[in-house]
């Protein structure tokens, strides 16, 4: 039994890593990640709950001009997206 848990254990461990191979390389230096760590990120979170508060406050006069979907890409989602999806370090946009 201990063998077969064994075997199982190698393949599940070799078929874990696979997508991490399947990531691009990418050059992303220790400094990137220490300034995106300390600082980009804690001021990324804070423009995500400034934005949400200013898209509540914006929200009627957003909903007059037809406009809600732009203002809340552009004070809630683009900031939440750099701050929660971008990769550890990516401080630049790639092309």
């Amino acid at each position: 039994m201990k063998k077969y848990f064994s075997i199982l254990l190698v393949i599940a461990m070799l078929f874990s890593a696979a997508p991490a191979f399947a990531v691009p390389s990418e050059n992303i230096d220790a400094p990137d990640i220490i300034i995106d760590t300390l600082l980009l990120r804690p001021l990324g979170i804070v423009s995500t709950v400034f934005g949400g508060a200013f898209f509540v406050v914006s929200l009627p006069f957003a909903a007059i001009t037809s406009s809600v979907g732009k203002s809340y890409e552009l004070l809630v989602k683009d900031p939440f997206e750099y701050t929660f999806r971008r990769p550890l370090g990516q401080i630049r946009k790639s092309d």
